[in-house]
């Protein structure tokens, strides 16, 4: 696989080569993965294993 962007540092590349082989997913699934867990961060959204979007994590956890 080719490097998705080439402004991409190679240790990041790396690194999500590495992520996809520790989750068994592919290269490109990593950055998805890696870019929801940036949004999660920033935003407090969080999505669940099918990439749905569900309530914030408070708000969830508020309810049980």
């Amino acid at each position: 696989m080719t490097r998705p962007n080439a402004d991409i540092p190679e240790g990041v590349h790396g690194s999500m080569k590495e992520l996809g082989k520790m989750y068994g997913i592919s290269t490109e699934e990593a950055y998805i993965l890696a870019a929801k867990v940036l949004l999660n961060l920033e935003s407090g959204i969080e999505y669940n294993p099918d990439g749905e979007l569900v309530d914030t994590f408070l708000e969830k956890h508020a309810k049980k």
